[in-house]
């Protein structure tokens, strides 16, 4: 080692504990902070940017620590930092992890905003493979595609309309721009599953209620869920016409004896899905013409009084016959 190295080692050694000593301070600061309060007055991403300014940090002072250690040994001051900085990071995780656990997801407040979103129900979505694609394409429309919202904003507003598995796949991604389309991606890669959605959609047709009595209510529910179905499966591109004698065998195996027979008496050799359903839809509106309405007219005491007159010619009332009126034809 030259002389001019062994005069320069004193200098540098001094600069480089000053450098750690600053270092050491935000340190520190940082630890009386987490230890002195709860931190309940930070949101979950300035918890992110202090923990990352707190790793930083520590890199920094560790990079200087071993440049003074190099320099000299003795000056090693490593170990109470470190049991500072990882106390620290302890109580950063756990506030966040409180918020994450605690968190109520609920919209801004729309009265802040430019444009006001339409006032409408968004159906939660609970991670059905078959409400998927209702559920996305309603949020576009309304949100995705509001050119007035922020991305961040758009985010708020997608986790407010998850529940279960769908808001816990996207939960821990920090609220920011960034992690918009993150989260649109990790629900598309997740739900957007054909054939687990097709699937959905034809057990729901294996699981149908029988009709156990053809009322009017009974069949227009049947119906409705039956063309529910299918439609949906039209518009998953499967040729639903050709699943015609499929379908029949499972639809009419639903149905009470009296309507499967006079469905059988009508049809013909190659009769289709369309066939059942029309037939269907006219037996019960022929339900409900058929259906008498009851209405009860108030009858009083004196109405059924009946006046008769004495071998005297004087005026009786006596009591209404005991089976009916002879007016009305109401019993009594």
């Amino acid at each position: 080692m030259s002389d001019s190295d062994c005069d320069n080692s004193p200098k540098a050694l001094e600069g480089l504990l000053r450098k750690r000593a600053s270092q050491k301070g935000v340190l520190t600061k940082h630890f009386n902070y987490f230890r002195d309060t709860d931190g309940a007055e930070l949101d979950r991403q300035c918890l992110s940017i202090k923990e990352e300014r707190l790793r930083a940090t520590f890199d920094r002072f560790e990079k200087l620590n071993l440049e003074i250690c190099a320099l000299n040994p003795d000056a090693d001051d490593c170990d109470a930092v470190e049991t500072k900085y990882l106390e620290t990071l302890t109580l950063i995780k756990r506030l966040m992890q409180k918020l994450d656990d605690n968190q109520v997801v609920s919209p801004p407040p729309l009265q802040t905003m430019s444009t006001k979103l339409p006032e409408i129900n968004v159906p939660i979505f609970v991670g059905k493979y078959s409400e998927y694609k209702p559920f996305i394409e309603l949020f576009n429309a309304l949100v995705d595609r509001n050119s007035s919202l922020q991305n961040v904003q758009k985010l708020f507003y997608l986790r407010s309309f998850l529940k279960d598995e769908p808001f816990d796949l996207i939960k821990n991604l920090p609220l920011q721009s960034e992690s918009y389309t993150e989260a649109k991606t990790l629900l598309k890669d997740r739900y957007d599953n054909e054939y687990k959605i097709t699937n959905e959609h034809i057990n729901i047709l294996l699981d149908l209620n029988p009709i156990t009595k053809s009322t009017a209510g009974n069949i227009r529910v049947f119906v409705s869920c039956v063309k529910q179905q299918l439609a949906s499966l039209k518009n998953l591109k499967h040729d639903i016409k050709s699943w015609d004698s499929i379908l029949l065998c499972i639809l009419t195996r639903k149905l009470d004896a009296y309507c499967n027979r006079e469905f059988q008496l009508i049809k013909d050799n190659k009769p289709s899905v369309s066939t059942l359903i029309d037939f269907l839809e006219r037996r019960a509106l022929a339900l409900e013409n058929a259906e008498r309405t009851q209405v009860q007219f108030p009858v009083s005491k004196a109405a059924h009084t009946v006046t008769v007159k004495d071998v005297a010619g004087a005026t009786v009332k006596s009591a209404p016959p005991p089976l009916a009126c002879t007016l009305c034809a109401v019993a009594v």
